[in-house]
């Protein structure tokens, strides 16, 4: 599944997780993809965990309203890094809290725009629209007056969590996060980003990654266990393995359990079909093995479940009884008759042994 928003960027208890660009589908952290989730929680608490260096600004200023207009609780969570626009969507938490060793970061909206001098002045205006909505937050959370935001943008401005709470950007310091990712911040051209970020994430396990390529594997497979709810024991050993993320996700979640109503739906979901263009590429195609269960549709004909890898979650067991490992054969000679008579005895039991291993969603 690789960027497959089958990860569970929002889960049924209420968690979001903001973890790479905003914005970007390959991440999948669309203001689209959220909020559609977001709102099929309807009315309960959540909790926002925010590691990430920003992204576009017009789904980030999406995001964070349809967090701040949340009709329950948001609590929010800086684990590593909020930079650029997801230090916009930490603000809209009723509580925010952040690590020690996690930074927060604020700066002047910048875009890249081509065309004459028009083209570029109405572009600079726009500008100028999207700062004066960003102080606007800013100062709303912080009780600082604007000026002093707009000079703390404009000079692109770095905050440790001593610094962002004396400045009333978040109200609690947490313990350091052991499972804070480490960003590879080179590719975003800020003007002068913390050399020792990296090193302040304190990342013990799984051990550091050396390429770009290999943090962003790293900081995939660690969203998925953390959306999982699963420890860091298994994040270090799929990191350490020799497996893609596509493959590592795919030893989280890699079925669809579906009633028979939705049988079709799904089969064409997860259909291998070639796209013309890049923007008809179906992220799901070929990455779940689909389930009809069609004792399903009694109790609903559009809910549907993702189903962890058994063999790596223990979720759904069944077991024989006294050990007897799959069905008994039984013979006998007829007596009456000429012939011989089978009988097949198959005693087993099954049971649920851990809910993270089921996502479910109602449906439509």
């Amino acid at each position: 599944m690789e960027k497959n928003t089958v990860q569970n960027r929002v889960t049924p208890q209420g968690d979001v997780f903001i973890d790479g660009i905003i914005g970007d589908p390959a991440d999948g952290l669309t203001s689209a993809i959220l909020i559609e989730e977001i709102d099929a929680l309807g009315d309960i608490d959540l909790h926002v965990f925010i590691n990430s260096p920003g992204g576009d600004v017009f789904q980030g200023l999406a995001i964070f309203n349809r967090l701040a207009n949340h009709s329950a609780g948001v609590s929010v969570e800086i684990l590593g890094l909020a930079a650029s626009m997801a230090s916009v969507i930490a603000m809209s938490g009723d509580t925010i809290t952040m690590p020690s060793n996690a930074m927060l970061m604020i700066h002047d909206p910048w875009t890249i725009a081509i065309g004459n001098a028009k083209d570029l002045r109405t572009d600079a205006a726009k500008l100028d629209m999207v700062k004066k909505s960003l102080v606007g937050i800013y100062t709303k959370k912080t009780g600082l007056k604007a000026s002093e935001i707009e000079a703390m943008m404009q000079a692109e401005t770095w905050l440790d969590a001593e610094q962002a709470l004396a400045k009333n950007f978040i109200d609690q310091i947490t313990e350091p996060d052991r499972m804070a990712a480490c960003i590879d911040l080179s590719a975003f051209k800020f003007k002068h980003p913390p050399k020792e970020y990296t090193a302040m994430a304190e990342v013990t396990e799984p051990k550091e990654p050396e390429t770009r390529a290999e943090k962003k594997r790293a900081s995939g497979i660690m969203a998925s266990i953390k959306a999982a709810k699963l420890g860091v024991d298994f994040a270090t050993e799929l990191i350490d393995s020799d497996l893609t993320l596509a493959q590592a996700r795919d030893k989280i979640i890699n079925q669809l359990a579906v009633p028979a109503a939705l049988e079709t739906i799904a089969q064409q979901m997860v259909a291998k079909i070639q796209p013309t263009t890049a923007a008809d590429a179906n992220p799901f195609s070929g990455q779940l093995e689909v389930i009809v269960e069609p004792r399903l549709d009694a109790t609903s004909s559009t809910a549907w479940f993702l189903v962890a890898d058994f063999a790596v979650i223990d979720t759904l067991e069944h077991a024989w009884l006294e050990s007897t490992q799959g069905p008994e054969f039984f013979t006998r000679e007829g007596w009456s008759v000429d012939g011989i008579e089978f009988k097949v005895r198959d005693d087993f039991g099954g049971g649920i042994l851990d809910w993270r291993g089921f996502y479910k969603n109602a449906g439509v």
